[in-house]
């Protein structure tokens, strides 16, 4: 979901179906005929032409973020996202991953990732310019953060900018204390920190 000032809001769906290509087009068919359905570029492709249609340099930009977790995504937390979307006075979007399926059946201490629930992973951004838009950014960002319920044991660490060691210990959960270790081992010094770093204990 992206909304910019005096345009109208719009929801891209991103869907993957990885399997007999009949079954993939009979689980998409209600979402393609939908009468919302502005453009259609769902197709049959190679993952090598999927992965390469994110492209090698990604313009930087000026951005403030927040995420979480939650395990539904209902009615009241429609609500607060459509009403601060209406209210940005700069451009905003939202980034909603939805854990299901496959994902939820690997045990939590299988991997370092933990999120092996039903639920949705979440991030929104606003993007500012400068020299004066910071302060706009993080006041909106805050007082979202501050309306939107999220889990306290959840964030998606794939879409996560620099948002503190509170949301990372919260990203990795119960394997946080296990990747710490790890890091101390292998990384004392912790020279690979230019991610969402797990410090060495």
């Amino acid at each position: 979901m992206s909304a910019e000032p005096k345009h109208k809001p719009q929801i891209d769906i991103q869907a993957c179906y990885v399997g007999e290509q009949s079954q993939g087009e009979k689980a998409l068919a209600l979402l393609r005929r939908h009468p919302a359905v502005v453009h259609d570029t769902v197709q049959s492709r190679p993952y090598l032409e999927l992965e390469q249609m994110v492209p090698a340099d990604i313009p930087s930009s000026y951005e403030h973020h927040c995420g979480g977790f939650f395990a539904e995504l209902d009615q009241r937390r429609i609500e607060i996202l459509a009403n601060a979307f209406s209210s940005a006075l700069f451009p905003v979007d939202c980034f909603l991953i939805h854990l299901h399926g496959a994902v939820t059946r690997v045990p939590v201490s299988a991997t370092p990732f933990p999120l092996r629930r039903d639920g949705m992973g979440c991030d929104v951004a606003a993007y500012w310019k400068a020299p004066d838009g910071q302060r706009a950014a993080i006041k909106w960002i805050e007082a979202l953060k501050a309306t939107l319920p999220v889990d306290e044991d959840g964030n998606y660490v794939n879409v996560m900018e620099r948002e503190g060691e509170s949301s990372v210990r919260r990203a990795y959960g119960a394997n946080y204390a296990r990747l710490q270790h790890l890091k101390t081992r292998y990384d004392p010094d912790n020279l690979f920190s230019l991610n969402q770093n797990i410090r060495p204990a």
